[in-house]
């Protein structure tokens, strides 16, 4: 494909609402139970950690309800509906000066009590309405939520990573449809609903993640992915410290959806990430990546625009000394058609943080093997369609031609226009060839080269009315059911949406806690098989008549595996 647009409702369809569902058996909620106290040393073997903080001998003590230890700071935290949040926690230093477009610094000892009740900056990123910068640089924070339980108990956790085309969002915030910053991955229903401590993290966006460059590269070779660094140091961070906050440093699953589903297929291939998580979910994203020499192609071109190009000496140099707004404002690159998840900006094949193309290393069963759930949406692109006018077959197969030139003849065959309706068909195409096929061919990649189970879903509900009805299940719309966040789009979920949502809740937390969906004692979510490509349907009718799987939920897709490069 070519790259995803970035719209502005991509990220508004998150996270954050009342609690709902049902815990998993592992955790016995207790009423306003605090935290535990202090970190404790890793529990699993792992790459050499290039962000372990320097000894902190003297840190406050922890000696109060609303305060927890770290490696490297005594945090405050807030209690909020028997939930625990701590937000704004530093896992790294701040990426400025000679550390920008350079892997993460161990952050350093803080000698007070650090306020985690405040707002944490986004990392800079543009505003898609005005074209202003917003954000700071010194923005590699997390924030955890930590449900009730009771203080013997350790809950798994649920690691999130934020989508928005690794341009925009951070770790609590997205675009509204006015372009501005709103509240909504806020984790406090999910770690009520899963039974599971939630943490959502910052990473660098744009060039300042992504910008691979010859002068940039470290002595192992890599270059541009500082993003992907940045996940990793922030799983090394919940990896020592989780435990003072009640979470299993053994029983980490990390989640994303659209460029967030991209970086778990990327920890999943990445050596770095070794032992870092147990478990992973990967919505509507992608597994692919550029090679190293491809973005720093791109790297170059970038460099020249903000005045680092070839006539300057030390371009290293330059580049961190750039203004922020040059970086982010900076021409987006595009991709070549059919080069599937080859975003603007984007991880890239370097040697040291990814060895192989994603997929390649897990169809080698090279990869972290990890319990894996996989999924997308039935009208997945209909979010990035909508201002397309398109009202003949003509307008529709002019349209194929340019995003799929060469071979939109064998695309026609497969999805012939609606005359009443030809946009459908053009929603119908994009979104297998762009998320449903690229579910299955991880589904397929990892179900053949692991031990640990692999489910898959496929989400078809739609919101009965209001702002995003049109579009039906469109792109993130199952964010809005797994963090309970409808009341950021003023809607009131029907019954049916509402448990749909505990469903969902219940059964990531359940893959966290367990290492299947299913609870203890059920079976209705069905391990994945290549020969008949079970999913399950998550849609309204789920609870109200019975769970359904269906198969081959599109058979088109040996198309489209024919058509993606190699």
């Amino acid at each position: 494909m070519r790259a995803l647009p970035l719209p502005i409702t991509l990220v508004l369809l998150a996270c954050h609402g009342t609690p709902a569902g049902v815990a998993p058996d592992a955790a016995t909620p207790a009423a306003e139970a605090a935290p535990a106290r202090e970190a404790s040393p890793p529990r699993e073997a792992s790459p050499p950690d290039t962000t372990a903080p320097v000894a902190c001998p003297s840190l406050p003590p922890a000696d109060k309800p609303e305060l927890v230890k770290t490696s490297h700071a005594t945090l405050k935290g807030k209690l909020e509906n028997d939930t625990w949040a701590f937000t704004r926690v530093r896992y790294a230093a701040p990426p400025v000066g000679p550390l920008r477009l350079a892997r993460p610094a161990p952050p350093t000892c803080e000698p007070k009590v650090v306020d985690a009740t405040l707002d944490a900056s986004s990392c800079p990123q543009p505003n898609l309405v005005t074209g202003a910068v917003m954000g700071e640089e010194d923005c590699l924070f997390l924030n955890v939520w930590v449900p009730p339980h009771a203080s013997s108990v350790r809950l798994p956790v649920l690691f999130f990573i934020h989508g928005g085309g690794n341009v925009i969002g951070s770790g609590t915030t997205g675009t509204d449809l006015g372009g501005n910053l709103a509240k909504v991955y806020e984790g406090a229903a999910l770690a009520r609903g899963s039974g599971a401590v939630v943490v959502t993290i910052n990473y660098r966006l744009g060039a300042l993640g992504f910008l691979a460059h010859p002068a940039l590269r470290g002595a192992d070779g890599g270059s541009g992915n500082w993003a992907v660094h940045d996940m990793i140091a922030a799983l090394r961070w919940v990896r020592d410290n989780i435990a003072a906050f009640g979470g299993d440093a053994a029983r980490v699953t990390i989640f994303g959806e659209s460029a967030g589903g991209l970086a778990v297929c990327t920890l999943l291939a990445s050596p770095l990430a070794k032992g870092l998580f147990h478990g992973a979910v990967f919505q509507s994203g992608g597994c692919a990546a550029p090679t190293r020499d491809a973005r720093e192609k791109e790297g170059l071109a970038t460099a020249a625009e903000v005045s680092c190009g070839s006539a300057v000496a030390d371009a290293a140099a330059c580049l961190r000394k750039a203004p922020v707004a040059d970086l982010v404002k900076a021409k987006l690159i595009e991709p070549p058609a059919l080069q599937l998840w080859h975003l603007p900006y984007g991880p890239n094949v370097d040697g040291a943080a990814l060895t192989a193309q994603p997929i390649t290393t897990i169809s080698q069963g090279k990869h972290n093997a990890v319990p894996l759930i996989v999924g997308s949406n039935l009208e997945e692109s209909a979010l990035f369609l909508i201002g397309t006018v398109m009202l003949t077959c003509g307008d529709y197969e002019k349209e194929l031609a340019k995003r799929f030139p060469g071979v939109s003849d064998k695309i026609l065959a497969k999805y012939p226009c609606k005359p009443l309706a030809p946009k459908e068909s053009l929603v119908a195409a994009l979104t297998a060839c762009n998320f449903t096929c690229e579910a299955r061919r991880l589904a397929r990649a990892a179900r053949g080269n692991q031990m640990p189970p692999v489910f898959r879903y496929h989400f078809r509900d739609g919101l009965n009315w209001g702002l995003f009805q049109p579009v039906g299940a469109a792109h993130a719309v199952e964010l809005f059911y797994l963090f309970d966040s409808f009341g950021k789009v003023l809607y009131s979920p029907s019954s049916a949406e509402s448990e749909l949502g505990a469903f969902m809740r219940t059964s990531w937390g359940s893959l966290a806690a367990r290492g299947d969906p299913n609870p203890p004692g059920k079976s209705d979510w069905p391990l994945y098989d290549k020969a008949t490509d079970p999913a399950l349907t998550l849609s309204e009718q789920l609870l109200q008549a019975k769970i359904g799987v269906d198969k081959n939920i599109v058979p088109e897709c040996d198309l489209w595996d024919s058509l993606v490069p190699p």
